[in-house]
């Protein structure tokens, strides 16, 4: 292996790539990249047994061929190179990597890539269903729900991200629960005659790496899934990762089909208050609590530090007043992140409903429903 490469262009493909290095693994073929050059293009892949990321780079000069498994510690090398001309040669004997720029000079010692694991070939997964996204569709509907993903290893089954792809109704669901809340995108999908209806339950840390990827474009993106295999093509990658295999709870159905309590409020002031309730809230639960009456939405925090309250003035209420409901502070605002509406419609069920938040877009080009629902804090105060 011999090639001169850009450093940037080098480092934009490791730096992604290496989200699937593993951490932590006894197999010492996995603990770096892949690397692969041929005629007209470097391949690098890494994989770490659930999730595997193969890219392609051709904007570089290849001078001769070879393959090797190199260290991770290749992506700090490239980040400290010195120009942005860099020289890679193999010793094909030894394995040894030799990487050159200015007047620095990096031997880096690999081992031999024959075990390592192959990566899914075209041919297996071209003629697998299909769906194809705009970046721009695609990132959206993830950034709505992807924040709702569970976070504990007892959960396993609330760890991913349900698509489900009904037939009759044309529309795609983007779901994900954490038990405490619910984020619901719902948007309109015209199936192509090879798509099916299904259900697939995608990992949570495979879609939140991908959205830091994705660039917010008309850039195509194709999902290739079949069995408990999920193919995802972006640009020069392609990510090959297993499905969950937990049965996941229907969901859709728990958002309540009334209210008692509905507001149209400010969002940034929204948030910008709620963000100051944070700095006094409890650091066990973050719990704040919420009052509405004829005009304004009061919210007050307090803990060992201290108290607060403040009220933002409301644009609409429907309904009765709401005496005082208790929620955790972080669950209530980031939703408030997503939303771009100036204003954000907010339904409540009383004290002990769930508070619902609601973004209805399908009368735009955009065409999409959000809901995200909240679960309200059990205290002495609400239950007695």
């Amino acid at each position: 292996m011999h090639l001169k490469a850009n450093k940037e262009n080098l480092l934009s493909i490791f730096s992604v790539v290496q989200k699937a290095v593993p951490i932590k693994t006894p197999m010492q073929i996995l603990k770096g990249f892949f690397m692969e050059a041929k005629d007209k293009e470097l391949i690098v892949i890494a994989n770490n047994l659930e999730l595997s990321i193969k890219a392609n780079i051709n904007n570089l000069e290849i001078i001769d061929t070879g393959s090797i498994v190199i260290q991770e510690k290749i992506v700090d090398i490239l980040r400290q190179l010195p120009e942005e001309d860099v020289e890679i040669k193999m010793d094909p004997d030894s394995f040894r990597l030799e990487i050159n720029s200015g007047k620095a000079n990096f031997f880096l010692y690999g081992i031999e890539p024959e075990e390592y694991p192959p990566f899914s070939e075209e041919e297996q997964w071209s003629s697998w269903s299909c769906l194809l996204f705009k970046a721009k569709d695609f990132i959206h509907m993830l950034k709505g729900v992807i924040f709702a993903v569970s976070q504990d290893e007892g959960k396993p089954g609330f760890k991913g991200v349900l698509l489900e792809l009904d037939g009759v109704e044309q529309k795609l669901y983007t779901l994900a629960s954490d038990t405490y809340r619910l984020a619901l995108y719902e948007k309109e999908y015209i199936m192509q005659k090879e798509t099916v209806p299904f259900r697939l339950l995608v990992p949570g840390k495979l879609l939140n790496d991908i959205v830091k990827i994705i660039e917010d474009s008309d850039e195509e993106i194709q999902c290739y899934f079949k069995d408990n295999e999920l193919i995802i093509l972006y640009k020069n990658f392609i990510f090959s990762s297993r499905l969950l295999d937990d049965k996941y709870p229907e969901l859709k159905t728990v958002f309540p089909p009334s209210f008692s309590t509905a507001i149209l409020v400010n969002k940034e002031m929204l948030a910008r208050m709620i963000q100051r309730a944070t700095l006094l809230s409890s650091s066990l639960n973050q719990m704040i609590s919420l009052q509405i009456d004829d005009e304004y939405l009061i919210v007050r925090a307090a803990s060992e530090l201290g108290r607060m309250d403040e009220q933002i003035l409301l644009d609409k209420k429907e309904g009765e007043n709401l005496e005082e409901i208790f929620l955790n502070a972080r669950f209530f605002l980031e939703p408030l992140r997503f939303l771009d509406d100036d204003l954000v419609r907010i339904e409540f069920n009383g004290p002990l409903g769930p508070c619902v938040f609601i973004q209805d877009k399908r009368e735009d080009n955009n065409s999409y429903l959000y809901r995200y629902l909240v679960l309200p804090i059990k205290t002495e105060k609400n239950v007695s």
